[in-house]
């Protein structure tokens, strides 16, 4: 059985910044970083057999982090 991940249609070989992690059953996408203007990719992954395929597709939502912003302090 082989897998296949895309973000927004582009293979995950091309983004090297991410990784996949293959299990026993299954495999895993890990984002190294993601950033605001990624909101909204889509994630698809295929899973192939000798059976044949099928694919699921997901919306990333990337939420800023609070403790980044820049506070005053007076």
């Amino acid at each position: 059985m082989g897998f296949e991940w895309r973000v927004s249609g582009q293979s995950l070989d091309s983004l090297n910044r991410n990784a996949t992690i293959p299990m026993l059953k299954g495999s895993v996408l890990y984002f190294r970083s993601v950033r605001l203007e990624h909101n909204s990719a889509q994630v698809t992954c295929e899973a192939k057999n000798a059976l044949g395929s099928i694919q699921a597709s997901a919306r990333l939502e990337v939420y800023p982090d609070e403790s980044s912003k820049p506070r005053l302090r007076l």
